[in-house]
């Protein structure tokens, strides 16, 4: 059976929240600019690395189940 773990959820909801007002004391803020520059950096390329890591994970699960699953003595070499 799962278990919801509700204080691990308001702490990530918390978190969010203070990340939105964070971006947003960033953005208008011009001594900050550059630091909400580099926050939607930042953002992009994990956006950027999820998309990769989504291909690499279905390359190797095509190549899981392209491969034999046991070896054998009677396995073709080559």
């Amino acid at each position: 059976m799962a278990y919801y773990d509700h204080g691990a959820a308001m702490v990530r909801k918390n978190n969010k929240e203070k990340y939105k007002a964070l971006k947003e004391m960033t953005y208008s803020s011009p001594e900050w600019r550059g630091a909400f520059d580099h926050i939607i950096e930042m953002e992009d390329e994990m956006k950027e690395n999820e998309e990769k890591l989504k291909e690499y994970k279905q390359f190797f699960s095509l190549l899981r189940k392209l491969l034999p699953r046991e070896h054998s003595t009677l396995d073709i070499i080559g």
